[in-house]
């Protein structure tokens, strides 16, 4: 086997790796949107479900400020958990908003 062949053999070899990692990539992202496609109809098909995890997320958020507050810091979650919380739709801009909608 000639110098040149070898290396484009690896070559090939190579590529077909990478592609079979995009595939297998790419199937994991399509699994992950059905699973959250499943998740939204079950949710839209039930209230309750849905107020029963708005719970839970009100909890765990309750759980970190007090958490946050038995550290001792200043604020009463850190900067991290205010970002988010902000991503999540609570903290500062929520407040804001709750705020301005009180005010009209």
């Amino acid at each position: 086997m000639s110098k040149h062949l070898h290396i484009f053999t690896i070559t090939l070899k190579n590529r077909s790796r990478y592609i079979k990692a995009m595939e297998q990539r790419i199937e994991g992202a399509e699994k992950k949107q059905r699973k959250m496609m499943s998740f939204l109809a079950r949710a839209m098909q039930s209230p309750s479900f849905l107020y029963q995890l708005l719970k839970q997320r009100d909890t765990r958020v309750n759980e970190l400020e007090d958490e946050a507050t038995e550290r001792g810091r200043g604020s009463s979650v850190s900067e991290l958990e205010a970002l988010a919380l902000e991503m999540q739709g609570y903290g500062k801009q929520k407040n804001v908003k709750e705020e301005e909608e009180r005010t009209w």
